[in-house]
């Protein structure tokens, strides 16, 4: 059974930033191997401090198509992060946007929204960490 580990999110998420800016985001640049063609994929996640008085971390997970490919929809992941002990769990629900962001901002915003009514799936990242990270020097 895993335990909740009791570092606070805010120094794992947002390490480096300094308290007095009031940041209430991270910005994380992704890299994995494609599951249809093994290529390299990059995606972007941004992780959002709790809003008011929760408690619950946030999350969006970007994934872009390459310029040059056919497919011109992008999919995105939107959920809350639940933290162990030895790992964090990002769990969301995935849909996707059929417009190309980087020409028309306002209709891929526009269908986002409508999109978001209709996930088509379970979005889940698990990211563990080392606990020399814990024990630095």
């Amino acid at each position: 059974m895993s335990v909740r580990n009791k570092r606070p999110e805010e120094g794992d998420f947002f390490r480096g930033s300094d308290p007095s800016e009031g940041r209430d985001q991270s910005y994380y640049l992704m890299y994995r191997y494609s599951t249809t063609r093994g290529n390299i994929l990059k995606s972007f996640s941004v992780i959002q401090k709790p809003r008011g008085q929760g408690h619950t971390y946030t999350f969006n997970h970007f994934v872009w198509p390459r310029e040059e490919a056919k497919i011109k929809s992008f999919r995105e992941c939107e959920g809350f992060v639940l933290k162990f002990d030895k790992a964090f769990y990002f769990i969301g629900y995935n849909y996707e946007v059929n417009e190309i962001k980087r020409l028309y901002l306002g209709e891929y915003l526009k269908k986002r929204s409508s999109s978001k009514l209709n996930p088509n799936g379970l979005g889940l990242i698990t990211i563990e960490y080392d606990s020399r990270i814990e024990k630095r020097g």
